[in-house]
């Protein structure tokens, strides 16, 4: 599971993704971005295996 969280002081989105407890952690693979395009395609190919199992 991910969260997508915008701040609007930065104008950006950030990418949480959550662990078994469920609390929500950031992921750092991918920094905060003005669009949620990047975002998506990081959770999307997955390299970590964490959003997809």
């Amino acid at each position: 599971m991910t969260r997508l969280r915008y701040t609007a002081k930065d104008k950006a989105w950030t990418s949480y993704w959550r662990d078994c407890n469920p609390r929500f952690h950031l992921y750092d693979r991918v920094g905060p971005s003005s669009t949620t395009e990047d975002l998506l395609d990081e959770i999307d190919g997955d390299p970590t295996h964490i959003f997809w199992g």
